[in-house]
């Protein structure tokens, strides 16, 4: 190849990089602005889902991670741990939509689910042990704790539903 054409190619490819870039920075703009306008007009936000287990809900990202899902503000880096995807995503439209109280709701309600799994695995565990040592004492003391944390969990987990079933009813 002779000089003048590696350098038309060299010329050639310099252009498409620049115009690459600007198409990606006008995008990146354009949808900032978007999201922007719809979350200050207080309309329901911008849903769009983001690779396999992520969503973007106007200013908020939400995916998830391990076995929880968190949502994140895009622009106070505040992060909220959810044990259910539904209740992240509601939370992030409520919080959006000023509808602020039921997002703490949402928020508290998922915490407390998720608490109380946490504490009825502990005393099905200990009250298998207690079993096994054949330790009559604890076997009634996990017994009951257990069903008791059971009971209140059953509570808990029919109060969040109860709020998440209502989401179908979101109006604009």
């Amino acid at each position: 190849m002779d000089q003048s054409n590696i350098s038309k190619i060299l010329a050639v490819e310099g252009f498409v990089n620049q115009t690459v870039d600007y198409i990606k920075d006008w995008t990146q703009s354009e949808l900032t602005s978007f999201v922007t306008k719809n979350t200050l007009s207080k309309k329901k936000p911008l849903i769009a889902k983001i690779k396999k287990d992520g969503y973007l809900i106007g200013n908020y990202i939400v995916y998830k991670k391990s076995y929880q899902w968190k949502a994140v503000s895009l622009f106070s880096e505040i992060e909220y741990n959810f044990l259910n995807k539904l209740s992240a995503i509601l939370f992030a439209i409520y919080k959006q939509t000023n509808k602020t109280s039921l997002a703490d709701y949402i928020l508290i309600h998922d915490q407390e689910v998720n608490r109380l799994a946490i504490k009825t695995e502990q005393y099905q565990l200990r009250f298998k042990q207690a079993i096994k040592k054949k330790n009559n004492h604890k076997i009634d003391l996990f017994s009951v704790r257990y069903r008791e944390s059971l009971l209140k969990l059953d509570e808990s987990k029919n109060r969040l539903k109860k709020i998440l079933s209502s989401a179908k009813y979101i109006k604009s």
